[in-house]
C-alpha cells in the first residue's frame, strides 16, 4: 500500500516537473533571442537557427554555439568566437542564465558597454570577450562571481582604473586585460588571487610600481605588465615566484638595478626588461636561470660589462642588449657556447670595443645586429671573412661600425640572408660581383662609405630586392647597364651624392612598385625621361643638383602618389607644366628652384591643397602670379626668390607658414596687415623689391614672436624703427635649445664670415637670427629696445638715414658676429662696450659722422680700415689718423696758445696747398667714395649672405638633399 502511495506522488509530481523544465528552458530560450535582438550583423550566419520552435525545448533545438549539461536541461556554454558578430550584449540577456559555466564572445566586433548583471552568474568559469570594441569601465561587479578561473577582456577599449574588487576571485587562474586603455594603479588586492597563474596587462596605461605583493603569488608562471607608464624599481619578491616561466615587463620607467634574485627562478625562459631605466651592472646570477630562452635587457642605463657567464645559458636563442649606451668593454668570446642562439643584437652600444669573437662565427644565428659598436678599437677594422660562415643569417646588421677594407666576397656565402647593413662604415674597393649570389636579399644597405667604381650588373639579379642603399659613396660611371627590369619588388632606390654620370635609362620606368627615388647630387645629364610617369606608386623622387637639361616631363601627372618633387638646381628649361596640378591631391613639396623655367607658375598648383614647400627660386619666371596662393592653405615654406614677379605681395592663407622667401623679384606696393595673424613665421625675406610703406606703423610686423630672419633690405620702406621691436621674441634665442624647432628650417644654411665681407662657407648653423633693413629710407635714431634682442647674430641697418648715436645697449646683444651701421649720419662715439662681444667678426660704421676713439679691446683691432673710413672724427687703430695728446691722456694739458705739430700742419695745408691739388685730392675721394658705394651695391645684389641663407633651403627635412 504504501509502495502505491509513493507511485502516485510521483505521477502528480511529474507534470510539475516538466512544467518547471519547460518554464526554466522558455527563460533561457528568451535570454538568448534577447541576446540575438542587440546583434545588428551576423556575416557568418551563426545565429540564424536562433527560432523558437514549438513544442521544442531549448537543448533539443540545436542552435549553434549553444552547449547544454548532460540532463539536456540547462545551458552551461555559449561559444560564439570568431563568428563576425557586431552590435552590443544587452542587458537582461546573457546575464540571467544562471547555470552558465562558459561564455565565450571573443573574435568579434561586439560594442558597447560589459553588462553588470554578468556578475550575477554565480557558476561562470570562463569568460571571453578579448578582441572586440567593448567600450567603458570593468565592472566591479566582476569581482563576486567566485567560481571564475579564466577571464580575458583583452583587446578591447575599455578606460579607468583595475577594479580591486577582482582580487576577491579566489580561484582565478588567467587574468588578461592588455591592449585597453587602463589607467591608475596595478591594486595589490590582485595578490589575493592565490591560484593566480598568468597575469597580463600589457599594453594599457597604468601607472604607479609594480606591487611587491605580487611576489606572494606562488602558482605565477607569467607577467606581463609592458608598454605601460609604471615607474619605481623592479620588485625583488618575484625572485620568490618559483614558478615563474616568463616576466614581460619592457618599456616602462623602471629604475634601479635588475634584482640579483631574479636568478632564483629555474624555470624562467623569456625575460624582458627592455627600454626602461635600469642601472647597475647586469647580475651574474641570471646565467643560474638554465632554461632562459629569450633575454632582452636593451635600451637600459645598464654599466659594466657582457658577463661571460652568459655563456652558461645553453638553453638560450636570442639576446638582445640593444641600445646600452654604457655597456663597455668586448663582447664575450664565450657567448659563443650558446649553441642554441639565433638571434643577437648588441646594435647601438657604442662603447663596446674589440672584435667580433670569431666562437659566433659557429652558432646558427639568423640575426646578427652590431650596429654602432666601437668594433674597430684594439682591432684592424677590418671585417673577418669567416663571417661568411654563418650560413644561417638572415639578417645581418654592421652598420656605423667604421669597418675598413674591402667588403669580404664570402658574404656571397650567406644565401638565405634577406637583410644585408653595412652602411655608414669606411668600406672602400668595389662592390663586389659575388653579392649578386645573395638571391634571397631583399634589403641591401651599402650607403655611406668610400666605395667607388661602377655598380656591378649582378645586383640586378637581385629580384627580391626592396631597399637599394648605395649613397654617399664614390660610385662612377652610367647605371645605363644594369637591368632596371629585374627589380620587379624594388620599392626604395637611394643612389645620392655619388659621381654617377650619363642619363636616366628608361628601363627606371620598369620599377612599378618604386615609391622612392633619390638620385641627387650626381652628374646625370640628357633629360628627365618621360618614362617616370609609369612609376604610379612613387611617392617622392628627387633628381635636383645634377646636370639634367630639358623640360618638365608632362607624363609626372601620372604619378598619382607623388608627395615629393624636387628637380632644383639643373639646367631645365620651358614652363613648369600644368600637368603638375594633377597629381596634387598628395602632393606635399615641389622645388624646381635654380634652373631656368621661363613663363608663370600654372594655375593647375592652386588644387594642391596639401602642398606645405613650394620653392620655385632662382629662375626666369616673370609676371604677375597667375595662381592665387590663397588657395594652398598648408603651406608652410614659399619661396618665389630670383625670378622677375611682379605686383602687389601676393594673398595667403596658410596658417602655418613658417618661412616667405620673395627677395629679388619686382613685387610692388605695401606688406598686408594680414600678415601679422601668422605668428609661426619665422623667415620673412623681401630683400631686392619695391616695397614700400612706414615701419612705424606696421605694429603687426615686430608682434611677430617667432621671427628669426627679417630681410626687408633694398626696398623703399620709410619712417623711424619703433621701440616695440623688442618684440621679436625669435630674436632673443642664445642656445640651441631655445631655438627648439627652428632648426629643421635651417639645418642646411651655409654661412661665413670673413673681415666684413660675407662668402660662402660650409658652417651649418642651428640657430639663425638675422635683421637686414639696409638700403632703405629709414630715419630716427637707432632704438635702445633692439639691445634685448639678445640672440640676434646679423644686423645690417646700412644706407639709410639713422641719426644720433650708437645705443651702448648693444653690448648686450652677445651672439652677434656682424654688425653693419655704414651710410647713415651716426654721431657720438663708438660704444666701448662694443668690443665685448666677443663673436662679433664682422663690424662696419664707415661713412658716419663718428668721432673721438675708436675703442682698443679685444678683438676690435682685428678690423681693418674699410670698417671705419668716412668717419673724419674718428682716430686710432687701425686709422692712420692719431688721436690727439689731449684726448688719449697721454701728455699733460696743453696751453690755449700752444700750437701742437698737427695744427701746425693743417694750417700749412689750408695755406699753401694749390687749387689743383684740391680739385685732384677731391676727385680722388669722390671715386673712393663711389667706389665704396658700388662695391656696397654689388654686395647687396650679389646677396652672397642671403643666398647662403635662403637657397639652400631644402624641400623638406625629411629628405636628404
Amino acid at each position: 500500500m504504501a509502495f502505491c502511495d509513493m507511485l502516485m506522488l510521483l505521477l502528480l509530481l511529474l507534470p510539475v516537473r516538466q512544467a518547471l523544465t519547460i518554464n526554466h528552458s522558455d527563460h533561457q530560450m528568451q535570454a538568448l533571442l534577447n541576446f540575438k535582438s542587440g546583434i545588428t550583423a551576423d556575416a557568418s550566419g551563426v545565429l540564424a537557427n536562433w527560432t523558437r520552435k514549438k513544442k521544442a525545448s531549448l537543448c533539443s533545438s540545436s542552435w549553434s554555439g549553444i552547449i547544454c549539461d548532460s540532463d539536456n536541461l540547462s545551458v552551461v556554454g555559449i561559444n560564439l568566437s570568431n563568428c563576425m558578430l557586431q552590435g552590443t550584449i544587452l542587458p537582461s540577456s546573457l546575464g540571467s542564465i544562471g547555470s552558465l559555466k562558459v561564455l565565450n564572445l571573443s573574435r568579434n566586433n561586439l560594442s558597447g558597454k560589459i553588462p553588470l548583471d554578468f556578475g550575477q552568474l554565480k557558476n561562470l568559469r570562463t569568460l571571453a570577450l578579448n578582441f572586440n570594441e567593448l567600450e567603458g569601465q570593468i565592472p566591479e561587479e566582476l569581482g563576486t562571481i567566485q567560481e571564475l578561473t579564466y577571464l580575458n577582456l583583452g583587446y578591447n577599449k575599455l578606460r579607468g582604473g583595475i577594479p580591486a574588487m577582482l582580487g576577491h576571485l579566489k580561484k582565478l587562474e588567467t587574468l588578461a586585460l592588455h591592449m585597453n586603455n587602463l589607467t591608475n594603479i596595478i591594486p595589490r588586492e590582485l595578490s589575493n588571487c592565490s591560484n593566480l597563474q598568468v597575469l597580463v596587462l600589457q599594453a594599457n596605461m597604468l601607472e604607479g610600481s609594480i606591487p611587491p605583493e605580487l611576489g606572494v603569488l606562488p602558482q605565477l608562471e607569467l607577467i606581463a605588465l609592458g608598454s605601460n607608464h609604471l615607474s619605481g624599481s623592479l620588485p625583488a619578491s618575484l625572485g620568490n615566484c618559483t614558478n615563474m616561466q616568463e616576466i614581460w615587463l619592457g618599456v616602462n620607467s623602471l629604475k634601479g638595478p635588475i634584482p640579483e634574485e631574479l636568478g632564483r627562478l629555474k624555470n624562467l625562459q623569456v625575460l624582458h626588461l627592455e627600454q626602461n631605466q635600469l642601472d647597475g651592472h647586469i647580475p651574474l646570477a641570471i646565467a643560474n636561470c638554465s632554461m632562459l630562452i629569450e633575454l632582452f635587457l636593451g635600451g637600459n642605463s645598464l654599466s659594466g660589462q657582457i658577463p661571460s657567464s652568459f655563456g652558461q645559458l645553453q638553453n638560450m636563442q636570442a639576446l638582445s642588449l640593444y641600445g646600452s649606451q654604457r655597456l663597455t668593454g668586448k663582447i664575450p668570446e664565450e657567448l659563443g657556447n650558446c649553441s642554441q642562439l639565433e638571434w643577437l643584437d648588441i646594435g647601438w652600444s657604442p662603447n663596446l670595443d674589440g672584435p667580433i669573437p670569431s666562437s659566433l662565427f659557429r652558432l646558427p644565428l639568423t640575426t646578427l645586429a652590431l650596429a654602432e659598436l666601437g668594433l674597430t678599437k684594439n682591432n684592424t677594422g677590418t671585417l673577418s671573412p669567416r663571417i661568411g660562415n654563418v650560413t644561417t643569417l638572415t639578417n645581418l646588421d654592421l652598420g656605423i661600425c667604421t669597418f675598413r677594407g674591402s667588403i669580404p666576397k664570402e658574404l656571397a656565402n650567406l644565401t638565405a640572408l634577406e637583410r644585408l647593413n653595412l652602411g655608414s662604415n669606411l668600406f672602400d674597393g668595389e662592390i663586389p660581383q659575388d653579392l649578386g649570389r645573395l638571391i634571397n636579399l631583399q634589403h641591401l644597405f651599402l650607403d655611406t662609405n668610400n666605395l667607388h667604381g661602377a655598380v656591378p650588373q649582378s645586383i640586378t639579379s637581385l629580384s627580391k630586392l626592396q631597399d637599394l642603399f648605395i649613397h654617399r659613396n664614390s660610385l662612377s660611371g652610367r647605371i645605363s647597364h644594369l637591368s632596371f627590369e629585374n627589380w620587379t619588388q624594388m620599392t626604395d632606390l637611394r643612389m645620392h651624392e655619388n659621381k654617377f654620370t650619363g642619363s636616366i635609362p628608361e628601363s627606371l620606368g620598369d620599377l612599378s612598385q618604386l615609391q622612392i627615388l633619390y638620385m641627387f647630387s650626381n652628374s646625370f645629364s640628357g633629360t628627365v625621361p618621360s618614362i617616370v610617369g609609369k612609376l604610379q606608386k612613387l611617392t617622392q623622387m628627387d633628381l635636383s643638383k645634377n646636370l639634367l637639361i630639358g623640360e618638365i616631363p608632362r607624363s609626372l601627372g601620372n604619378c598619382s602618389s607623388l608627395k615629393q618633387l624636387d628637380l632644383s638646381k639643373n639646367a631645365i628649361s620651358g614652363r613648369v607644366p600644368d600637368e603638375i596640378g594633377t597629381i596634387c591631391k598628395s602632393l606635399q613639396a615641389l622645388g624646381v628652384e635654380g634652373n631656368k623655367l621661363t613663363g608663370n607658375l600654372p594655375v593647375t598648383l592652386e588644387n594642391c591643397t596639401l602642398l606645405e614647400r613650394l620653392k620655385v627660386g632662382n629662375n626666369s619666371l616673370k609676371g604677375e602670379l597667375g595662381m592665387n596662393i590663397s588657395k594652398l592653405s598648408s603651406l608652410k615654406i614659399l619661396s618665389l626668390s630670383l625670378n622677375n614677379f611682379q605686383g602687389q605681395f601676393p594673398l595667403l592663407n596658410a596658417t602655418s607658414i613658417e618661412l616667405i622667401d620673395l627677395r629679388g623679384n619686382r613685387f610692388t606696393g605695401e606688406l598686408p596687415s594680414s600678415l601679422g595673424k601668422y605668428q609661426t613665421l619665422r623667415v620673412l625675406s623681401l630683400g631686392n623689391n619695391s616695397f614700400r610703406g612706414s615701419l612705424t606703423s606696421m605694429d603687426w610686423l615686430w608682434n611677430l614672436t617667432q621671427l628669426q630672419v627679417l630681410d626687408l633690405s633694398n626696398n623703399q620702406f620709410e619712417g623711424s624703427l619703433p621701440a616695440t621691436l623688442n618684440n621679436l621674441q625669435g630674436f632673443k634665442l642664445t642656445s640651441e635649445g631655445d631655438a627648439a624647432g627652428a632648426d629643421r628650417l635651417y639645418q642646411d644654411l651655409f654661412l661665413s664670415v670673413k673681415g666684413n665681407l660675407f662668402a660662402p662657407y660650409q658652417y651649418v648653423l642651428r640657430t639663425t637670427t638675422l635683421l637686414d633693413l639696409s638700403t632703405n629710407q629709414l630715419t630716427g635714431k637707432l632704438p635702445v629696445s633692439m639691445g634685448d634682442l639678445v640672440g640676434l647674430r646679423y644686423l645690417n641697418l646700412s644706407h639709410n638715414n639713422f641719426s644720433g648715436e650708437i645705443p651702448s645697449s648693444y653690448g648686450k646683444i652677445t651672439q652677434l658676429e656682424q654688425l653693419d651701421l655704414s651710410f647713415n649720419h651716426l654721431q657720438g662715439s663708438i660704444p666701448t662696450l662694443l668690443a665685448n662681444l666677443d663673436s662679433l667678426a664682422s663690424f662696419n660704421v664707415s661713412f658716419n659722422q663718428l668721432e673721438g676713439e675708436i675703442p682698443q679691446k679685444k678683438h676690435f683691432d682685428t678690423f681693418d680700415n674699410s670698417s671705419f673710413i668716412g668717419n673724419l672724427g674718428l682716430c686710432g687703430r687701425p686709422l692712420s689718423k692719431q688721436c690727439h695728446e689731449t684726448e688719449s691722456g697721454a701728455a699733460g694739458h696743453v696751453g690755449a696758445g700752444s700750437i701742437s705739430e698737427s695744427d701746425s700742419n693743417e694750417t700749412w695745408w689750408e695755406e699753401n696747398v694749390s687749387p689743383v691739388s684740391f680739385a685732384l685730392s677731391s676727385s680722388i675721394s669722390f671715386c673712393l667714395l663711389w667706389l665704396m658705394l658700388r662695391w656696397r651695391q654689388l654686395e647687396k645684389e650679389n646677396a652672397v649672405c642671403h643666398c647662403g641663407l635662403y637657397e639652400d633651403l631644402l624641400i623638406g627635412e625629411d629628405q636628404v638633399g
